[in-house]
């Protein structure tokens, strides 16, 4: 992945944006698309095995995550109080309403922000947050191509300091434990915003590298497809990703033990390193994650960068973080950064 934007400053008064849909019209020219209806109705339609009963707030712990070696997906849903879910699991929002408006008003309407083309899932126009914002309060006939907002990356902006993670995913990152603190190009990639309307899907593809990432629904629904990282799961997406039938062939058919689980507002979700899932957002929805590497994600070939083909980011420095996870020093990329080892 690139090296985090940076925030763009907010102004106190703003132009209204004019979005330009002669720019989406010639995205057509630069990569086959796949068939959208298709793999959305696959996704949300398919017969796969239900991911199995929610856990307890208080249950996700560093404790459980030792003792099953965070090999499996956990999810805690919202419960009866969604404030009182959020204050077990240590997460903290906003005292406001969090909402598409509200996210650009307080990173910056002039932010830039990575569009996602989904006919094409590569890189769409070029926009700010201001421009993005237009677009999804448009109806959606008046949209024209269907976009995606997957990595909003929000360290430095007056919102990312009124939000935290779930207390257990601080304690699990491997930045955190590792990754020397006064290092100024320290991986920011502990919180993303996720803007998505309805219709919107992302094809099947590892995270960052092979990290691991946690989900909380802010709004809407997300319906994710998980294959468990097996030999022969990640050998049938290693020939699928890299090769020309990921426009005709739906990797979920070829995987075994596919997996599927809605993700409702109040939710919150972890995938472990590796695994490849797909998603499908049948309403429009605002979501909070983040990529976080784990022991596990430095074991060998988990973070290989030739399984997520290169529509997708890659987590930043990956070998040298994990070479620091075993007690290596950094300096292959930086001089004098020391010797940090992993309690």
């Amino acid at each position: 992945m690139a090296k985090p934007e940076k925030a763009g400053n907010r102004r106190s008064s703003r132009n209204r944006t004019q979005v330009s849909y002669l720019e989406l019209d010639d995205v057509d020219n630069i990569s086959p698309e796949i068939d959208v209806v298709k793999l959305r109705n696959l996704i949300m339609q398919g017969e796969f095995e239900p991911l199995g009963d929610a856990i307890l707030p208080a249950d996700l712990t560093m404790t459980e995550l030792r003792r099953t070696g965070f090999r499996k997906p956990y999810l805690v849903a919202q419960g009866r109080d969604v404030e009182e879910t959020r204050k077990a699991l240590g997460i903290r929002l906003p005292p406001f309403e969090l909402t598409t408006h509200t996210i650009a008003e307080n990173v910056g309407y002039e932010y830039p922000v990575n569009i996602v083309d989904v006919a094409t899932q590569g890189a769409g126009p070029k926009w700010t947050l201001g421009q993005w914002r237009e677009y999804f309060y448009k109806p959606a006939k008046q949209r024209g191509r269907l976009l995606n907002v997957v990595s909003l990356e929000l360290s430095g902006s007056k919102l990312a300091k009124m939000v935290a993670p779930p207390t257990v995913v601080c304690q699990l990152d491997l930045v955190n434990r590792v990754w020397p603190q006064d290092d100024p190009d320290k991986p920011q990639v502990l919180l993303y915003a996720l803007m998505g309307v309805a219709g919107c899907v992302t094809d099947f593809h590892v995270d960052f590298g092979g990290s691991s990432v946690w989900y909380h629904m802010v709004s809407g629904k997300k319906v994710f497809l998980l294959v468990p990282p097996t030999d022969g799961n990640m050998e049938l997406f290693e020939n699928w990703s890299s090769g020309e039938e990921q426009l005709s062939v739906f990797y979920g058919n070829l995987a075994e033990g596919v997996m599927r689980v809605e993700l409702q507002a109040g939710d919150t979700m972890l995938i472990p390193s590796g695994w490849p899932h797909a998603v499908a957002t049948p309403v429009d929805s605002a979501i909070f994650c983040t990529g976080l590497t784990y022991p596990t994600s430095c074991s060998s070939g988990s973070w290989r960068s030739d399984w997520a083909s290169d529509r997708y980011s890659g987590f930043p420095y990956t070998r040298q973080q994990c070479g620091t996870q075993r007690g290596t020093t950094w300096r292959r990329s930086r001089q004098g950064a020391g010797v940090a080892k992993v309690a």
